[in-house]
């Protein structure tokens, strides 16, 4: 039986998925504005007592942005606590204890959150005083890996989780018995090992006498709630994640006298609404919603307000050349599109029904298929030919006389691509009349054109979309501009003179932008194997953990930094600008590894989102009249100019 909570101001939370603090820095917003809103006494605080982070980096930035850690700390186990129980650890765990200086202030917070278990891991860990390592508290957060579990059916329940994160959560939580829950994981948790993890820990959480709510995937069926985004509330990052809060039965807590609890317990978690996504307009598009235009206003606000860059972020913000040179390879080509949108308007003829700007591909665009002279057989594996280079050749020659005869039909003779075969290093494909030119011509196919056995119906989908989309290319575009612009698509012209074949992923695009104007530089773009993604700059990508090469990039014309004599680029986002878009103030401790601190936001909650999610849950006050209100005092106008317009 854990002592009784004192009934006080004081909500107490353990954070055992640290990272960057985005759970308690949400709790305290939260609290604050209950606090504004006179639902709460003025004095009311949160508390940390007790976070659990592996990275010694961010264990130590945690007390820098939240030094009442300091404070907070000693009072439950001192240092002299901490030294008498270190000897009986297991030897993995000797450093897992909070680090104190010279002085007795505290400078990093607990790792890996088995210390607060006994060596089986089976109970809590105990300090001499026979109290709990872990104190008690109000609301435990935690996010978890998704980790498969027992295979043995739901005989042994908890048991059946053992060796997993959760299991670890879910044994403090028998244990400790905190009344308030808030875990977060990947947005396809409820679908891991066939829906099998998300059952188990449901099933466990209930056992132990939760109530339950989580945004489970619409897929799921009509009672699920939907994954939450930031961007869905006003914010400019698009995260969907899956949330999941627990309350405790309240006729198994009497023992429980929090002031939090006092105000919570008076409504079971089947009466409140935890997750509020805003309406979406019939179509399904965010396009012209309000919070996707504040949203739009607000990463604007961010990278292009004045910041203190943080040293040698300049440097690794800068895209490598061969990358630059390929988004620039690719805005000559949007910018062709939007110019025959605009040739065709200004004659007031649509011949062909539709502008670009109106069927811009939702599928990726393979570079390699736009240009007929590659076209392989693709109804089955490609590979399956390799044996047979004269039913390739006979193949491609086909293809080619039929897409001569189609392009020469709508263009009334004008075009005619044999008169435009590849030149420069890729001219012999033209001539493919000997087993030597077929055997590099397979050797040039792109890696989506091997693999399986079993030839996926989705890889014949976009194959055949992309060659179509290549009809629509030859029948409107000037064919010598176009074979110009593919053959430097796959050859890069050096300063030499000479040519190097450029990257595969540099020759795919995905345009995520439908019905925007064609301009790429007003865009979002990230580097993906996938290709260049574009998205509107109505919401950053998704931050990734494991790697930079994928951050969000943006432009001159969104950022306004462009110098006397320059050429407008793109860069990669600074960190200060991820912290915003994360929900953390720009000026938040980060490590000084650059790499560390954007693993560290790819792993972060969104603190503002959980604030919201918080603030509606305990307070009942309205995440969307939350937005309106943080967004009020913007006034920035999209879009920014005439030549870069958006909408």
């Amino acid at each position: 039986m854990t002592a009784k909570l004192s009934k006080s101001s004081t909500i107490r939370i353990v954070d055992l998925c640290a990272g960057l603090g985005g759970f308690h820095l949400g709790a305290e917003r939260a609290v604050a504005r209950a606090a504004e809103a006179g639902l709460i006494h003025p004095s009311t605080q949160v508390e940390c007592v007790a976070a659990a982070e592996l990275n010694m980096a961010l264990r130590k930035t945690y007390v820098l942005n939240f030094p009442n850690t300091r404070t907070h700390y000693p009072f439950w186990a001192s240092t002299e606590d901490l030294d008498a129980l270190r000897p009986s650890l297991p030897e993995n765990l000797q450093s897992e204890l909070p680090i104190y200086n010279d002085q007795g202030e505290l400078e990093a917070v607990h790792g890996d959150l088995a210390v607060f278990l006994d060596d089986d891991e089976q109970g809590l860990r105990k300090l001499d005083s026979k109290r709990n390592l872990l104190p008690d508290h109000d609301l435990l957060c935690a996010g978890f890996p998704c980790q498969p579990f027992s295979k043995s059916g739901f005989q042994k329940g908890f048991e059946d989780t053992r060796g997993t994160v959760f299991h670890k959560i879910a044994t403090i939580l028998k244990y400790c018995r905190p009344p308030l829950l808030f875990l977060e994981n990947v947005g396809n948790f409820a679908r891991h090992d066939n829906g099998n993890t998300w059952t188990r820990v449901r099933a466990v959480l209930n056992d132990l006498g939760y109530d339950l709510t989580a945004t489970e995937p619409k897929a799921l069926g009509n009672h699920a709630i939907g994954l939450l985004s930031p961007h869905q509330f006003g914010y400019p990052h698009h995260r969907e994640r899956f949330f999941l809060v627990g309350q405790l039965r309240y006729e198994e807590n009497s023992k429980y006298t929090s002031y939090l609890w006092d105000i919570i317990r008076k409504n079971p978690l089947s009466m409140r609404q935890p997750f509020r996504p805003p309406n979406i307009n019939h179509s399904g598009s965010l396009i012209h919603t309000k919070n996707t235009i504040q949203a739009a206003q607000s990463l604007k606000k961010i990278i292009s307000s004045s910041k203190k860059v943080r040293t040698g972020e300049e440097a690794s913000a800068r895209l490598p050349p061969n990358h630059m040179e390929a988004i620039l390879h690719w805005a000559k080509f949007i910018k062709k599109l939007a110019e025959y949108d605009e040739q065709v308007c200004g004659r007031g003829i649509f011949e062909y029904k539709s502008l670009f700007v109106n069927e811009m591909p939702s599928f990726p665009i393979w570079g390699f298929e736009l240009d007929p002279w590659n076209w392989y057989p693709y109804e089955e594996n490609p590979r399956n030919f390799l044996e047979h280079p004269d039913k390739l050749i006979a193949f491609r020659e086909q293809e080619l006389i039929s897409f001569q005869q189609e392009v020469a039909s709508v263009t009334h003779g004008q075009v005619d691509i044999l008169a435009h075969p590849p030149q420069g290093k890729r001219a012999w494909i033209s001539q493919l009349t000997s087993s030597e030119n077929v055997d590099a011509w397979i050797a040039s196919w792109p890696g989506y054109a091997s693999g399986r056995a079993k030839w996926p119906k989705w890889k014949i989908r976009f194959l055949q979309q992309n060659r179509a989309f290549a009809f629509k290319l030859w029948s409107r575009f000037e064919p010598t501009w176009l074979r110009t612009w593919l053959d430097e698509l796959a050859c890069v012209v050096l300063a030499d003179g000479s040519q190097t074949a450029r990257a595969p992923s540099h020759q795919k695009l995905e345009w995520n932008a439908k019905d925007a104007k064609l301009d790429i530089w007003p865009m979002v773009l990230q580097m993906r194997p996938s290709g260049i993604r574009v998205k509107r700059p109505t919401a950053v990508p998704a931050l990734v953990a494991m790697t930079t090469t994928q951050l969000p990039l943006v432009s001159t014309v969104l950022t306004g930094e462009l110098k006397e004599g320059e050429s407008h680029y793109f860069r990669r986002i600074y960190t200060d600008e991820a912290l915003q878009f994360q929900g953390f103030p720009g000026n938040w401790h980060l490590p000084t590894n650059h790499e560390q601190s954007f693993t560290a936001l790819g792993n972060a909650v969104h603190a503002e989102l959980v604030g919201d999610v918080i603030a509606a849950w305990w307070f009942n006050l309205d995440s969307v009249q939350s937005v309106e209100h943080k967004q009020k005092q913007l006034v920035l106008i999209y879009p920014l100019s005439k030549e870069h317009e958006l909408f």
